[in-house]
């Protein structure tokens, strides 16, 4: 197994949609209700905004799909379902950004794909900068720092994570690779008495 571990930066403003079930005031309109919850979007850990590590690992997914890159000496095998199944993004990316402290921004969009033309405001958490580390586990010795780091600059500039993003023909959520690196990886456990 290795461990990979990247330094990102954000390149353009980020937003989340988690959903969540926050309750309706009695007789709050919808719109209201929309706009008073927007912070429920985030995903948080005591009080802290974090990227879940999902987002990361689709991404690679999704850009290693895209590029169709071919496994040296596999014939023509690709990377995409190494990705699936070998590829893990465990640990959330911390931004150290308080709740609290992000701003919403409203958005007027597509409500329902399957129903076009039902347009209206969306409001989103939006997280205009960040930076963090992600930590990428790799069953897989195919896994290069190359090809990793490839697969993840090529992601953060057309694939992206977060809602708006370019894979889902939005201009949010884009990143670059400040640095990556593969550091030991220990599997070892250690007794805590």
């Amino acid at each position: 197994m290795k461990l990979f571990v990247a330094e990102l930066r954000s390149l353009t403003p980020y937003a989340q949609g988690k959903y969540h079930e926050e309750p309706k005031l009695p007789q709050e309109l919808h719109d209201a209700y929309k706009r008073r919850t927007a912070l429920a979007q985030l995903h948080t850990a005591a009080g802290e905004v974090y990227i879940p590590p999902k987002s990361f690992h689709l991404c690679l997914s999704s850009t290693a799909s895209y590029t169709g890159d071919q496994i040296p000496g596999k014939g023509k095998e690709r990377y995409t379902k190494h990705y699936d199944r070998g590829v893990i993004c465990s640990e959330p990316v911390m931004l150290g950004i308080k709740a609290d402290t992000v701003r919403v921004e409203a958005i007027f969009t597509e409500l329902n794909p399957q129903r076009p033309g039902s347009r209206g405001w969306v409001y989103f958490p939006v997280i205009d900068q960040w930076a963090g580390e992600l930590q990428i586990m790799a069953i897989d010795d195919i896994f290069t720092p190359d090809i990793i780091e490839r697969h993840l600059r090529i992601g953060g500039l057309i694939t992206g994570i977060g809602v708006w993003r370019p894979e889902r023909k939005g201009s949010w959520g884009k990143f670059q690779v400040v640095s990556l690196a593969e550091r030991p990886f220990n599997t070892t456990r250690r007794d805590p008495t």
